[in-house]
């Protein structure tokens, strides 16, 4: 009886398709949101992971002039520059304001103290840590050989984790000391 209802009457039928699709749109929209959501967690972690770090480095003082801003500059794809913002813009860091900034070209990242170079930057990843190569610029990234390249830590995500690889080596180049306690942060140094 209920089929011949629905054969009979088309509005019927018209009424459950759109029923149905609203229910397909929306589990389509919670499904996004739960990945935009690890997105944004993940990228939540670094920036918590950045402002961290800058408490555990000592820069040179020709670098860090008194009443000078801890600078954060962001290079690449910009995922993570709002997260750094709202975690380490309303803060003092060491004492200092703290200045997040979205770096458009190489020659910007010069004025940084801590450099994030994004994933998407991996093929130009070489041209970058180059340019900043023996400045004293706290490089972090969360590339595949981002380290061997000359970057100081990397922020690596496994599963719902950020865990971080340090290079002494590389901080040394950069005239940069990292305090020992950075490295109870994550698994500690990495061809020191």
């Amino acid at each position: 009886m209920l089929d011949q209802f629905f054969i009979r009457n088309p509005l019927s039928r018209m009424r459950g398709a759109f029923v149905a699709m609203r229910w397909f749109v929306w589990i389509l929209a919670f499904l996004n949101s739960g990945q935009a959501q690890d997105s944004t967690g993940e990228y939540q972690k670094k920036a918590i992971y950045i402002g961290k770090l800058a408490r555990y480095v000592e820069w040179p003082k020709d670098k860090m002039l008194t009443g000078v801003p801890l600078v954060i500059g962001v290079y690449g794809a910009d995922n993570v520059t709002d997260q750094i913002r709202e975690v380490c813009g309303r803060q003092k860091i060491n004492g200092r304001d703290v200045v997040v900034k979205h770096c458009a070209t190489v020659q910007e990242i010069v004025g940084c103290h801590i450099l994030f170079v994004s994933g998407s930057e991996e093929a130009r990843l070489s041209t970058v840590l180059r340019k900043v190569r023996g400045e004293p610029i706290l490089t972090v990234g969360e590339c595949e050989g981002f380290l061997k390249n000359g970057g100081i830590i990397n922020l690596r995500t496994l599963g719902r984790d950020v865990s971080m690889e340090f290079n002494e080596r590389n901080a040394k180049r950069s005239d940069l000391k990292l305090n020992p306690l950075l490295f109870n942060l994550g698994e500690g140094p990495v061809g020191g």
